[in-house]
C-alpha cells in the first residue's frame, strides 16, 4: 500500500519522460502521449511497494454517486472532501467515457505536472474546482483513496448550454402554387431543445398556432400561406435560438371585385375596384362590352397595392354597360366583371309569410336605385291543387304608380296591402319595380293567409299544398319571360 510521499514520487518520476517536447491540450479532452497512445499511470506505479498505514481510512463527506449540473461558464465542485484526516494518498481522476482509460488530475492538492490544466482546475479542501466550464469538461470524475483495496465515489458533471441553431432551411423559400414546400430547422444544446414553428402575424396552414418539430411541410400551397415562417430552438437555457424563412408563392392572377354591380346614375362620379393577387405582379387592362376601352377624360385606372380602380366621372347613360379587368402575368390571364347600371335592383321582401288577417295580406319590400322608383308590378294567385291550366288563367296582375316613395339616398322602401283574399290559403307572386330606366327583374314569393274561425269558414274553399308552391312559381318564371 502507499503513502502519500511515495505514491506521488513514483508518480512523477514514471510521468516525467513523457512531459517534454508534446504539446498542452485542453484539461478536459483526451490527453495525447507518445506514439499516439495514452498513458496510464498504473504501468509504473509499484501497488506492492510501502508500508499500509495503520489507522483506518476515512469516508469521503459526499460517498454516493451525484450529478452536477453547471451551466456553460459557470463553476463546478466536484465533491472529493473526506470525513478526516489520512495518509493515504487522494487521487481525482476523470473518466475518459467509454475507454477503460483514466485521466489524472490531482493526488491530494498536486497537479499531475505532465498534464495541462492551466487555471482553471484547482483543488480547494479536498474538492476539485473547475472555473469557466465548457462544454468539454462534461464526463465523470473519480475520487480514489488509495488504500489497500482502494475506496471511490464517481460524480458526473453534466454541462448545460443554450440552443444554438445548427441547420436550417434557407431564408428564402419559392415555390408555384399547388406544389409543396419543406421548412427544416435542427439546434444543439443541452438539454436538447424543442424547436416550434409559428408564423408571423397569424395562424399556420393547419389552423394552429405553433407545431413542434425539426420540420414542417406545407402542402398544396396557395398564396393564402405566403408569408414568415419562425422556427425558435429552446431548452430553457440562456436565450432562445431562432431562424426565420419567408415562404413565396408564385401564381397566376386571382381577381375578386369590391362590387359585382355598380347601381348609378347621370351626373354622378364612381369607381369600379378590381382586387388583384398574383406573383409575378400583373399587368391589369380594362375593357367596357368586350372592347378596349378608350380612356377619355372622365375615365381614370388608378392602382395602389393590389386594388385597381377604374373611375368615371360625370356618369352618362352611354358609360352603362359591363366593364371587364383582365390581369396577366407569366404564368396565366384571369378576369372579372363589373356592370355598371342605372336600373332598380330587384325587389327583396320584407314582410313576414303568414298574414295576421284573413282576407287581406300587407307586402313590404325595398330596393336599390340611383334614380327614384315610379311604379311597381304585382302578380299573385292562389296556390291550388289543380291543374296547371286553371293556375294560370287564376292570375291578377296589377300595376301601380308610386306616390308617396320612402327613400333613403339609394335605399327605397314600399308597402302594398292586397285585398280580397281567402282565409286559410296560399298563394304566390312576383314583384318588379321600374325607374326612369327600365323595369327590375321580378323577385318571387308566396304567403299564406290567416285561417277563418270555424263558423266562417267558405264553403268552397279549396285545401293549400305547399309541394304545388313550387310548381306555380315555376309556372310564373315562364309567363314573365313569355310577356
Amino acid at each position: 500500500m502507499l503513502h502519500k510521499g511515495c505514491f506521488l514520487l513514483l508518480l512523477l518520476i514514471s510521468t516525467e519522460p513523457f512531459s517534454r517536447g508534446h504539446p498542452s491540450q485542453d484539461a478536459a479532452s483526451a490527453v495525447a502521449y507518445p506514439d499516439g497512445e495514452d498513458y496510464n499511470y498504473y504501468d509504473n506505479v509499484d501497488e506492492e511497494g510501502g508500508d499500509e498505514p495503520s489507522e483506518p481510512a476515512p469516508d469521503f463527506a459526499m460517498a454516493t454517486t451525484q450529478r452536477i449540473t453547471v451551466e456553460e461558464g459557470e463553476t463546478a465542485i466536484i465533491p472529493c472532501r473526506l470525513t478526516g484526516p489520512t495518509s493515504y494518498a487522494l487521487m481525482i481522476k476523470k473518466s475518459k467515457g467509454r475507454s477503460a482509460k483514466e485521466i489524472p488530475l490531482f493526488v491530494d492538492s498536486t497537479k499531475i505536472p505532465r498534464i495541462p490544466m492551466y487555471n482553471r482546475y484547482m483543488y480547494v479542501e479536498g474538492d476539485m474546482k473547475i472555473v469557466s466550464v465548457r462544454r468539454s469538461d462534461a464526463g465523470t470524475y473519480i475520487c480514489r483513496l488509495e488504500t489497500g483495496e482502494g475506496v471511490e465515489v464517481h460524480h458526473i458533471l453534466d454541462v448545460i448550454y443554450a440552443p444554438k441553431l445548427a441547420n436550417h432551411s434557407s431564408p428564402e423559400q419559392r415555390v408555384l402554387k399547388g406544389g409543396d414546400v419543406r421548412l427544416e430547422c435542427y439546434a444543439s444544446g443541452n438539454p436538447e431543445p424543442t424547436i416550434s414553428w409559428k408564423k408571423e402575424g397569424g395562424r399556420l396552414p393547419s389552423g394552429t398556432v405553433t407545431e413542434e418539430g425539426y420540420s414542417m411541410t406545407l402542402q398544396e400551397v396557395d398564396r393564402h400561406v405566403e408569408g414568415v415562417y419562425t422556427c425558435t430552438a429552446e431548452n430553457g437555457v440562456g436565450e432562445p435560438a431562432e431562424a426565420r424563412m419567408e415562404v413565396v408563392v408564385e401564381y397566376a392572377p386571382e381577381i375578386i371585385t369590391e362590387k359585382a354591380i355598380v347601381r348609378t346614375g347621370e351626373g354622378d362620379n364612381v369607381e369600379l375596384v378590381c382586387i388583384v393577387h398574383s406573383r409575378p405582379a400583373a399587368e391589369v387592362v380594362w375593357s367596357k362590352d368586350g372592347r378596349p376601352l378608350d380612356l377619355t377624360g372622365h375615365e381614370v385606372e388608378t392602382e395602389r397595392g393590389h386594388r385597381h380602380a377604374l373611375t368615371i366621372s360625370e356618369v352618362s347613360e352611354t358609360n352603362f354597360g359591363s366593364y371587364e379587368c383582365t390581369a396577366t402575368n407569366s404564368l396565366g390571364t384571369s378576369n372579372a366583371t363589373v356592370h355598371l347600371s342605372g336600373h332598380p335592383k330587384p325587389p327583396h321582401i320584407t314582410s313576414a309569410h303568414t298574414s295576421r288577417q284573413g282576407t287581406s295580406h300587407t307586402i313590404t319590400w325595398e330596393t336599390e336605385s340611383y334614380y327614384p322608383i315610379l311604379e311597381y308590378r304585382l302578380h299573385y294567385t292562389k296556390a291550388k291543387v289543380n291543374s296547371s291550366i286553371e293556375a294560370l288563367m287564376g292570375w291578377k296582375k296589377e300595376k301601380f304608380e308610386v306616390t308617396d316613395p320612402q327613400t333613403n339616398t339609394f335605399h327605397h322602401t314600399f308597402n302594398h296591402t292586397i285585398e280580397g283574399l281567402e282565409p286559410g290559403t296560399e298563394y304566390i307572386g312576383a314583384l318588379e319595380v321600374r325607374n326612369r330606366f327600365r323595369w327590375s327583374a321580378p323577385t318571387e314569393f308566396s304567403f299564406s293567409t290567416k285561417k277563418a274561425e270555424p263558423d266562417q269558414q267558405p264553403l268552397n274553399s279549396a285545401p293549400s299544398s305547399e309541394g304545388m308552391v313550387c310548381v306555380l312559381l315555376s309556372l310564373l318564371a315562364a309567363l314573365l319571360i313569355s310577356s
